[in-house]
């Protein structure tokens, strides 16, 4: 009732939606009330099932600030437990309440550049779209999903790795995407795309 509902998210199903609007009621009356807030989180697995973090241990958080980036909410908070600046996928969070604690965090938070930080940690690309196959490390499972989405068909390769075959835009942000998981990833084809990356590594070296 706090929100005007105005706020379309493209690419998500109707429950996905739904939960982020009501994830997005909880933390904006805990920023209003310079309240904490209490959540379970998760991310993606290989099998499409959810993985929760600290066991299924609740997080205990100070909401700051929602940053819209890259077709997803993201909450911007103070993790108590760690005494640091996090970031949380705003629809990977479940169960979320607000407390009574008064929010913690401040001096960190003004001190953060908000536009240094979302460069530096989140990244869009574009360019041309073509067809490709890559073959990723299981571990990797969550990374693919977040970039790609739940719908992502993996294809097992053995038992260590597993392939997609998505659409990609081709561009340097994407080669860097791909350089930073390192090892975990392999380009399958085409070739021309192949090549492409190894120019581009050649050209950095």
């Amino acid at each position: 009732k706090q929100l005007q509902r105005q706020v379309l998210v493209i690419g998500k199903n109707k429950s996905i939606n739904e939960k982020i609007y009501y994830n997005v009621d909880i933390i904006h009356t805990a920023i209003g009330e310079n309240k904490q807030i209490q959540f379970l989180y998760f991310q993606w697995n290989v099998k499409h099932e959810k993985d929760y973090h600290k066991n299924k241990e609740f997080y205990q958080v100070s909401p700051w600030v929602l940053i819209w980036e890259d077709e997803n909410y993201y909450l911007l908070g103070y993790d108590s437990d760690a005494q640091k600046i996090k970031h949380f996928r705003v629809d990977e969070i479940e169960e979320a309440s607000v407390m009574t604690e008064n929010r913690k965090g401040k001096e960190e938070y003004d001190a953060l550049s908000i536009s240094d930080y979302t460069t530096r940690v989140f990244g869009m690309f574009g360019g041309d779209e073509t067809y490709v196959d890559l073959v990723f490390l299981n571990s990797l499972a969550g990374v693919v999903i977040d970039r790609f989405g739940q719908d992502t068909v993996f294809y097992p390769k053995d038992e260590n790795h597993f392939s997609i075959h998505v659409k990609i835009a081709i561009s340097g942000q994407f080669f860097g995407w791909l350089f930073g998981l390192g090892e975990g990833v392999q380009i399958v084809g085409p070739e021309n795309v192949k090549e492409e990356f190894q120019k581009r590594l050649r050209n950095l070296l």
